[in-house]
Parts: structure tokens; sequence; C-alpha cells
């Protein structure tokens, strides 16, 4: 069983001739929503959008009604919401955009145009980072739409108008849409919803929003627009708003990606190598640059993820978990289905001569930073520092001692992890050392041979050697020379 409500039960299944899988709702008959089933079998029937999931039949018994559906893989946003914290403006505007998409697909089809009217972040999954809806037991016809009975809606999403007998139009999904915006931005921890469930969330829009944390003054002039209580002052379709927000989308300096292959290896087992390359997996991730993580040891851990999310696998080839690729180490011998992607983040785990016979445009090398930890960190930079754009990053490095390597080492551009303990959820100490690390592999700028440390604090132009020490033991120094 996926989920249960209270509309039925939906079950995984599985085709016992072709393999695939299934979703299966279950309603029975004798419920006082099975009218609403048959209402979405009729609206799903003829819809055909890469958004949308495929209706594949439908079946009936004395007791039940079936809609067999196309199972989405992947994360529904409440639940990448849940597990993120929020998404950056730009991944947010990125997903704004396809769920416009969608809806103008409904609002223009060509029979009946077709109101959704229950957008919400359990209703939208991301499946290969693309928007999938689902869930259409609330969706009417526009000629329907103001003439049933009992009106529906979430709580928090709704539009004012599903509140009253106001006239409902295109103009209601796009509050609905403005909503998902400020609650991708800003994440379910600030966002509330009223007591009284009688009630639009936000009344007065401005003053009312709890916080405009991390929205730009542009994308919130797009969200208040949405929010407008009165529907004549938001967007007049939703064609208007997908170009409003693309414009948002151009003016990032994020859009310039590069296209590289980033190997990391551990000088040793343990040394946090994977949980390096999924922070920076996650990081990228909220960049919106196109990024794998491709599993290049046997420690099974994709797979273990996987399946704790209860991600069935139907194929060897990459998996989407909270909206990010992975690609489980499946042994050589499985000729694996791969997608193109901007970045791509190889885990050798602590293989280093897997790391060393690969080619990819940098290499970083993680090291235990406990004093018995340095021998293996020096053995494994002698054989990967000849590799293009070499970097060592020490991982639980007491910065107050002194690190005695080999001149050979002391020169290699270096990185300290500063501790997190959340690979995937946004960080302002994380995400300022990984914005360094990212900036460094892809031959910007970065390390201990520059003027920043962890992405703010004070110059550290004396760190380039670290055999000295750092600042603190120069400052040492000079104060005993006078």
């Amino acid at each position: 069983m996926l989920g249960e409500g209270g509309l039925g039960s939906v079950f995984l299944a599985k085709h016992l001739q072709l393999g695939d899988f299934r979703a299966i709702k279950r309603v029975p008959k004798a419920s006082t929503e099975y009218a609403s089933f048959l209402r979405e079998v009729q609206i799903l029937k003829e819809l055909r959008h890469p958004g949308i999931p495929i209706l594949y039949d439908i079946e009936e018994c004395s007791d039940y009604g079936y809609l067999i559906e196309e199972y989405i893989v992947g994360n529904s946003i409440y639940t990448l919401v849940n597990q993120l914290g929020y998404l950056e403006e730009i991944k947010a505007v990125s997903y704004g955009i396809q769920l416009c998409q969608i809806i103008s697909y409904l609002h223009s089809y060509q029979i009946c145009p077709i109101l959704y009217l229950d957008l919400q972040p359990k209703n939208i999954f991301i499946s290969d980072d693309k928007i999938k809806l689902i869930d259409f037991n609330r969706a009417m016809l526009f000629s329907e739409a103001n003439t049933a009975g009992e009106r529906y809606g979430t709580v928090g999403f709704a539009a004012p108008e599903q509140y009253t007998r106001e006239y409902l139009d295109e103009r209601t999904d796009i509050y609905a849409i403005g909503m998902i915006l400020y609650y991708l931005c800003i994440g379910n921890q600030k966002f509330q919803t009223p007591d009284d469930a009688g009630g639009p969330a936000f009344e007065n829009g401005d003053s009312d929003m709890q916080t405009w944390e991390g929205i730009s003054r542009e994308l919130r002039s797009i969200i208040l627009t949405c929010l407008s209580e009165q529907k004549e002052e938001r967007f007049e379709t939703v064609e208007i708003l997908e170009k409003k927000l693309e414009k948002l989308i151009e003016h990032s300096q994020c859009k310039e990606n590069p296209s590289l292959t980033v190997s990391f290896v551990g000088s040793k087992a343990g040394a946090g190598t994977t949980h390096l390359v999924v922070s920076l997996l996650s990081y990228l991730y909220q960049k919106n640059i196109s990024c794998l993580f491709d599993e290049q040891n046997l420690s099974g851990m994709v797979l273990k993820l996987a399946r704790y999310q209860q991600i069935p696998i139907s194929r060897p080839g990459e998996l989407y978990i909270f909206g990010m690729a992975f690609l489980p180490h499946m042994g050589e011998q499985v000729k694996k289905q791969v997608a193109e992607y901007e970045v791509v983040l190889k885990d050798f785990g602590s293989d280093i001569g897997g790391a060393r016979n690969t080619d990819a445009d940098a290499v970083v090398l993680v090291s235990g930073g406990k004093s018995w930890e340095w021998a293996d960190c020096v053995a494994a930079a002698r054989e990967l520092r000849q590799k293009k754009n070499f970097c060592i990053v020490w991982n639980f490095l007491d910065r107050s001692k002194t690190i005695w390597l080999p001149e050979e080492i002391k020169s290699e551009v270096q990185f300290c992890v500063p501790y997190f303990p959340d690979m995937f959820r946004k960080d302002a100490v994380r995400d300022s050392f990984l914005e360094e690390l990212w900036a460094y592999v892809k031959r910007d700028t970065g390390g201990w041979n520059e003027t920043k440390f962890f992405g703010k604090g004070v110059l550290s132009i004396f760190r380039r050697r670290i055999g000295h020490g750092g600042l603190w033991a120069l400052l040492r120094k000079w104060v005993r020379h006078i």
C-alpha cells in the first residue's frame, strides 16, 4: 500500500508480463466520494502530457472501482521540503515554470478547459527532476466548476473564492501556484496555515506573510500578484506567469553552468567521502545544475537509501531521491541506462587505484584529520597529485594543531570541512564551504592559497603552507620573536 485517504487506497502493483510498476487506486463504491472518482477517470482518460500520469485502465468489481495509472517514482514536494528544509530561489522557480506548463495545458485543453482546484505540496511529485501532478479527484471542467454544490480545497493553498460562492476561473489555480512558490522558498518550518479552516491563509498579502527571507524582490512581486485577494489583480493567464518566471531564470548567473566530471576518493575507508559527495550533489541541485552521483564503489549506499525511501528499482540506471539523481553500482557487466548531466560526481570510496585510472576534470582526495591518518593522506596524495585540478579535503581536522606534511604535499590546494550533520539540508556553514570547493573544481578559485576560508572569515593568505600551522602559529612565532 502506497497510501490511504478519504477517497480510498493506493497500491503499488507490478505488471506480470511487462514487469513495469503501476499505481492502482481502489475506491469503495459505497463511498460518498465515488462520484469524484468517476469524474477523475473522465478527466484523465483523454489527457496526454509528460507532467500528468498515464491512465492505463479502469476495472470494477461488485464493491470497488480500480483506477490503474502510471506509477510515479519520486518524492512529493511535501517530502522534498521536509528533507531539504527549503529550496533556493532558482530551483523553486524552475519547478514553478514546469508547474505552470502543466496547468496551462489543463486550462487550454481543446475539448473542454479544466481547473485543477487542489494544488498543494502532497499532490505535486518530483520524478527525474520533473514535475508530475497527481490526484485529479478535485479537478473539474470549466463548465462544471461553478455549478457543483460543495467546494473543496487545501487550507493554506486554496484561493479565497473557494471558500465562498464567488466565480472560479484560471486565476483560482494561479493563486495556488503562488502559494506553492512561497512554500518552496521558505520551507515548511516557517509556513503556517491558519487555525480557522474557514478562510484563506493570507488575506492581506504582504502584511500576513511570515517571512520573505531568501526571496528576491522580483520573485516576491510575482508571488504577491498571484496571491491578490481580488482575482482581477492576479495574472490573467498562467502563460503570463510562466513568462515572468522564465525571465528570472534568464537573468540568473547560475544558468552559466560548466560540464565536467569530478572524482572523489578517501585516503582510507571511513574518511567521509560519500558524505561530502552527497552534500555537494545537494548543493548543486539547489543551484539548478543537472548533476549525477555516480557510485564507483561496493558500499551499496545508493540502493540502501532507495530501499529506505521505499523506491522500487525497475531498471539498471539512475534513481531519483529527493529530486537528485543517483547511479548505483551494479557491477561492470550490467548495462546502465543513463541520461546526460552537466556534472558527474564519481564516488570511489577508498579505491585510490580506481580514482587514479579514471579520466576526470578534477580529483578530490578526502582525508581524516587525525594525526594517525596523515600518513594515509600522504601516500594517496603521492599517487593522485599528478591528476589535473587535484586538491585535498580534510575531514574532522583539529586546526589548532600543526600538521607536519612533506614539502611536496604542502603546496597542494587544501580545504577543511566544517561540521554539518545533514547531507541534504541547506546550512549556511555547509553551503559556504561547498561554494568554495565548487569554485575550485570548476577552475574558478578556492583553497587555502586564496583569500577566503569557509567562504567567509578572516584573510587566510598565511594558510597556504599548512605545515606552518596557519595564521595563529605564525602570530605566536612573531610574538615570541618580539
